[in-house]
């Protein structure tokens, strides 16, 4: 148990922190998991559907798609809490999921949604996560 407080101590996490550490570590595991599974599944889903060749252009559309959707997250940031936004996208985000999947085995074009849609979620849901995190551990 001396090992355990020494990491504690090193790691300066005082008795009171606890609780917000555990929960941030469950967050952070959440998140992760959810770009391994969406990047899992929209890139399965896309070469079944699509040849091999044309995943370069799917991936180009979604650097080019991120510039306004990051600017556009970065000036809401500036306007609304980052929890508020944080818990507002990942209900957008399963809402879009819960639409896509289904039709995503019977149309081209829908896995080209969902790979596109999982592609900026994830990019927005963990830089939300760990913006609020930060501001959390930060006292901003």
């Amino acid at each position: 148990m001396a090992s355990f407080s020494t990491l504690l101590a090193w790691l300066d996490i005082r008795a009171d922190e606890g609780r917000n550490l555990v929960l941030s570590v469950l967050g952070a595991f959440l998140v992760i998991a959810f770009v391994v599974l969406a990047r899992s599944l929209r890139e399965a889903l896309y070469l079944t559907t699509y040849d091999i060749k044309a995943l370069p252009y799917i991936t180009a559309a979604v650097a080019l798609l991120s510039l306004p959707v990051v600017g556009g997250f970065m000036r809401l940031l500036t306007q609304v809490h980052p929890w508020r936004i944080l818990r507002w996208l990942a209900g957008v985000t399963v809402a879009g999921l819960c639409v896509l999947w289904p039709l995503a085995t019977h149309h081209a074009v829908t896995v080209v949604i969902f790979f596109i849609w999982t592609a900026l979620a994830t990019m927005l849901l963990t830089s939300g996560f760990w913006i609020v995190t930060a501001e959390h551990f930060g006292g901003a």
